[in-house]
């Protein structure tokens, strides 16, 4: 009878000590060229293949790291994280989607830095797309080919963003389109552009829409439609920057735009250098 007992308790027991633990995150993790998307990348001999993958193995406010060149394809952002490349390292999107989302909280900062960010001669729309986030910097970055925008901002809540030491070129939108627009008409994306460089994009280098207000400096502007625009309720602040070769060096859209250069900017050979008016202000 007890041994009839012990082996119906012990074929009870038997499912769950098969049961394998749940991979827990780290605050730090890896990924490699020849990695593996498998366990937790938690050191570079484990390092996993993916950035994708490797985020889902590191907890919020933790880095994901890349060892060596390569492509760690498309990925998407939910939480706060660092995404740090190093040279070569970077994301090839080769079909029609985003190539970078992020869709993170409202207290939460993402950081993606030293990272190429390639749309594959314009086969994706756009390298980062943020729809939510508390804040965001890119630095060190190269954005190129992508049919829409280097980096589109739409979020819906205020987001402060910094984008600095990044070249975007060849784009078919815009290289930074900061195009927010919160229901309660509030200023939405509000950053900086510093040390940027903006070229061949055939609508605008940077477009700030709506209520957003963006300081550029230290940064060019050049061979594309319009350099700067500025809609209704924003506010562009120009300083320490060159606007030039573009068909419209900067240009007001709508009634209440602001636009401010602090009189040591260079626009000029621009078919149009200044279209609507543009205070100039001190540098104190």
């Amino acid at each position: 009878m007890f041994e009839r007992t012990l082996r119906a308790a012990l074929c009870a027991a038997l499912p769950f000590a098969f049961v394998a633990p749940a991979l827990a995150v780290s605050k730090v993790t890896f990924v490699s060229a020849s990695g593996t998307d498998a366990g937790t990348c938690v050191t570079s001999a484990e390092a996993c293949r993916t950035f994708s993958y490797a985020i889902g193995q590191t907890s919020g406010g933790g880095e994901v790291k890349a060892l060596t060149p390569g492509n760690y394809g498309p990925f998407a952002i939910g939480k706060a994280i660092t995404i740090t490349g190093v040279e070569g390292a970077g994301v090839v999107q080769t079909v029609n989607a985003d190539a970078i989302t992020v869709s993170a909280g409202a207290a939460d900062s993402v950081r993606i830095v030293g990272l190429s960010i390639d749309g594959y001669k314009g086969a994706a729309p756009n390298g980062v797309r943020v729809t939510s986030v508390g804040s965001l910097t890119i630095q060190r970055c190269i954005l190129r080919e992508f049919f829409g925008s280097g980096i589109l901002l739409v979020p819906t809540a205020v987001t402060k963003f910094l984008i600095e030491d990044t070249v975007l070129t060849d784009l078919g939108w815009a290289g930074v389109s900061a195009m927010a627009a919160p229901a309660n008409g509030a200023s939405a994306a509000n950053g900086r552009i510093d040390r940027v460089s903006v070229s061949n994009a055939k609508w605008v280098g940077v477009e700030v829409g709506w209520s957003n207000h963006v300081s550029i400096t230290e940064s060019s502007v050049s061979n594309s439609e319009i350099g700067i625009s500025a809609a209704s309720n924003s506010k562009v602040v120009l300083a320490h920057s060159f606007v030039t070769e573009n068909k419209t060096g900067v240009v007001r859209f709508g009634a209440t735009p602001t636009l401010e250069s602090a009189g040591n900017n260079t626009i000029r050979d621009n078919v149009t250098n200044v279209q609507g008016a543009m205070a100039m202000v001190g540098t104190q």
